[in-house]
């Protein structure tokens, strides 16, 4: 081991920065904040010298590392977007992995201006698209088209030689936007 190897994991035991080795390092990283800016700025700086070919050429090698170490771990088991756990049964990223992605999704929903799912339907929002109803469960619109779906559900049914088939039915009556939503898609 070399001097400054040894260096190294002496300072990151003793939860000082690595880099300048006076001050106390981050939690859960080896570098102070001050460092850790420090490099921060001189990589955006670096970046930002290069030409679009060599930004093209690293966002390209990165995409297929990436890729390559998406299938590695879903082979072998594990989430994929983390490496950590095993997913449960039916899914394939682990619960944690699918609550954060779940939440980013909905910050994302927000940001857009779209109504959150647990605001929908509470006698002024609608439940299909979030409109706004005044004590009704659905709008104008979407009473049409839920309409226009009952009907269709209903000469699907008749066609039928299952007369049972709830499951078209209910398919065709809130169609297949509406019922992807229910099964939280």
């Amino acid at each position: 081991m070399t001097e400054s190897t040894k260096s190294y994991w002496f300072y990151k035991s003793k939860g000082i920065c690595v880099n300048c080795c006076s001050e106390k390092a981050a939690k859960g990283r080896a570098k102070c904040l001050n460092c850790l800016d420090d490099d921060s700025v001189r990589k955006m700086l670096e970046r930002s010298k290069w030409t679009p070919e060599k930004r093209e050429t690293v966002n390209r090698s990165r995409s297929v590392r990436s890729k390559k170490q998406w299938q590695e771990r879903k082979e072998s088991g594990l989430c994929p977007r983390c490496g950590k756990r095993k997913p449960e049964s039916g899914y394939v990223q682990c619960k944690y992995c699918r609550f954060k992605v779940t939440k980013q999704a909905e910050k994302l929903r927000r940001k857009r201006g779209a109504l959150p799912k647990d605001l929908m339907g509470d006698g002024y929002h609608c439940v299909c698209c979030g409109g706004e109803v005044y004590k009704t469960k659905v709008c104008e619109s979407c009473k049409k088209s839920l309409l226009k779906n009952l009907e269709k559900a209903n000469e699907t049914n008749r066609d039928s030689a299952n007369n049972n088939s709830w499951h078209n039915t209910n398919k065709n009556f809130f169609g297949k936007k509406y019922f992807g939503c229910l099964k939280g898609e």
